[in-house]
């Protein structure tokens, strides 16, 4: 899910860190802070169901992390009940991130 971050945010997932720190941040469990919404870099808003479902994939314990299948399926829920908390394909087609 850290694509969904890059996406929403603009910027991949911990852009002002050195390569070759990453995994050592990483292996510590440190994951990136959920984007602050009065940043004006921010592309989305983040909704708090959609945040928490991004956390739960980055867990430090992979047997905590949800299976793919519970991803789609929670996905297509939060779609169905907040349609603006997942955009629709055609933003992503715009997005500069798809664009770069």
């Amino acid at each position: 899910m850290s694509f969904n971050l890059q996406i929403m945010s603009g910027a991949p997932p911990f852009a002002n860190t050195v390569d070759n720190a990453l995994f050592p941040i990483v292996s510590r469990g440190l994951r990136p802070l959920k984007p602050n919404d009065d940043d004006d870099n921010i592309q989305r808003t983040f909704d708090e169901s959609l945040w928490n479902l991004t956390v739960e994939c980055w867990s430090q314990t992979p047997k905590d992390r949800p299976i793919a299948a519970a991803v789609a399926s929670r996905l297509a829920e939060l779609r169905t009940k907040k349609p603006s908390a997942i955009h629709d394909v055609s933003y992503f087609r715009t997005s500069r991130i798809l664009a770069a």
